[in-house]
């Protein structure tokens, strides 16, 4: 009773610090949880996820193998692995390590857009749209993949559908990233009004950018010049 009690305090301990995104402090409390039960794949997975947000991702790989080997999610713990990736930039690497589970996992949004991301990363953007898309199908309320698949098109070349895209794109992370490629696809298209507009809200946010202001005026000229 007394170990049962000791392990479920460390563990809530744990948790908590997790929570405040106290990253070393819970670091040691799952070093200790998975010393004392090497069997628990639980504790393996988030030591591995600790060392990740350290920024020790070499580090994690081997828990996150050891929670695979122990019978952990598999799901779960192949998107962690190729989390660890992504954070030390080896974008190849992370696209190695999804590729025969991708196609397993097609109802996993998680592992459909890592697969994107990494795709998009090698500048394979065809192949990363058809990623994104999943990810549309399955949550069409997750916003990330609509700013996802607006680049990609932007990228392309594919102003209109990158407009479509964007214009889609409801969260604020990236809003200044998404005003920004939405107004050169309308540049692009030559669509003036809808371009002056997008440029105002972006000179909202930084009224001396300079790229802007150029653009703005610009769009003005080519008007003045359809007018007259």
């Amino acid at each position: 009773m007394i170990f049962e009690l000791k392990e479920e305090r460390l563990s809530q301990f744990a948790k908590e610090a997790l929570k405040k995104r106290e990253y070393e402090r819970a670091y040691k409390f799952y070093k200790k949880l998975c010393y004392e039960h090497p069997d628990n794949w639980i504790y393996a997975n988030l030591l591995g996820y600790c060392l990740v947000y350290l920024g020790k991702c070499e580090e994690a790989r081997p828990y996150f193998y050891q929670a695979l080997e122990l019978g952990g999610l598999e799901e779960t713990l192949i998107n962690n692995i190729a989390w660890s990736y992504f954070e030390e930039e080896k974008e190849a690497e992370a696209y190695e390590m999804l590729l025969p589970y991708v196609d397993k996992y097609q109802n996993d949004l998680a592992m459909q857009y890592n697969m994107g991301n990494s795709l998009y990363s090698l500048d394979r953007l065809e192949e990363a749209i058809e990623y994104f898309q999943r990810v549309q199908k399955l949550d069409p309320d997750f916003n990330k993949v609509y700013f996802s698949l607006g680049i990609s098109y932007f990228l392309l070349e594919d102003y209109e559908k990158a407009i479509y895209y964007f214009l889609q794109y409801k969260v604020q992370e990236q809003q200044e990233d998404a005003l920004y490629f939405l107004s050169k696809s309308y540049l692009a298209l030559e669509e003036f009004e809808n371009h002056i507009e997008v440029a105002n809200k972006l000179l909202m946010i930084d009224e001396e950018d300079e790229e802007i202001l150029n653009d703005l005026e610009f769009s003005y000229m080519r008007l003045r010049e359809r007018h007259d």
